[in-house]
């Protein structure tokens, strides 16, 4: 499902500000874990972290092409 898809909620073709306010909304509260209304440095380095720990497949501390490669093949599938 592709971004503009998955902002567009009411499926309209056609993205309102509405929508995007939230989609923003959203993404904010899925960020802020203490849920106090801001995202704390801890709160935003969990999360690349976390993004991180998703494409470093092996869990050595590196990403290679290969999984990383790998990586964009699974999310396009999904």
């Amino acid at each position: 499902r592709s971004l503009f898809h998955a902002i567009d909620s009411n499926q309209d073709r056609q993205i309102s500000l509405a929508e995007v306010n939230e989609m923003l909304k959203s993404r904010f509260s899925g960020l802020d874990a203490d849920g106090n209304g801001q995202i704390s440095l801890d709160e935003f380095s969990n999360l690349h972290l976390s993004m991180f720990s998703a494409v470093d497949k092996d869990s050595n501390g590196l990403i290679t092409r290969d999984e990383m490669k790998q990586h964009r093949r699974e999310k396009h599938r999904s």
